[in-house]
């Protein structure tokens, strides 16, 4: 599988969902991810 670093637009999104990491540089995700699905997650 391949996986790729979010862009600044999902990470925003993500962060108005609740989510939260440490450091978002090391959250991979696949494609077709979808950033407005995910809510309330600590990565």
């Amino acid at each position: 599988m391949n996986y790729r670093k979010l862009d600044n637009a999902e990470i925003e999104q993500l962060q108005k969902n609740g989510c939260h990491a440490q450091s978002w540089d090391k959250v991979n995700v696949k494609a077709g991810f979808d950033s407005l699905r995910v809510k309330n997650v600590d990565f």
